[in-house]
């Protein structure tokens, strides 16, 4: 398993919507949406928009933003 499928499996069990932004890279990687909460990917390192930066977090502090 992936990490991306492994965001999708939380989010799933969470009821939340983890969707690709169409036409949204950061540094080259897709950008997704879960939930009102903008994400990428990369080497396995999550990093959201706080609404002026991308900072790392972890999944579960993802899914606390999102939930």
């Amino acid at each position: 398993m992936t990490f991306k499928e492994l965001i999708e499996q939380r989010a799933q069990e969470k009821n939340l919507l983890f969707v690709p932004m169409a036409h949204r890279f950061q540094e080259g990687k897709q950008v997704y949406r879960l939930g009102h909460v903008m994400l990428y990917l990369d080497r396995n390192v999550i990093f959201v928009f706080n609404g002026k930066t991308w900072v790392p977090t972890s999944l579960q502090s993802l899914l606390d933003m999102a939930g």
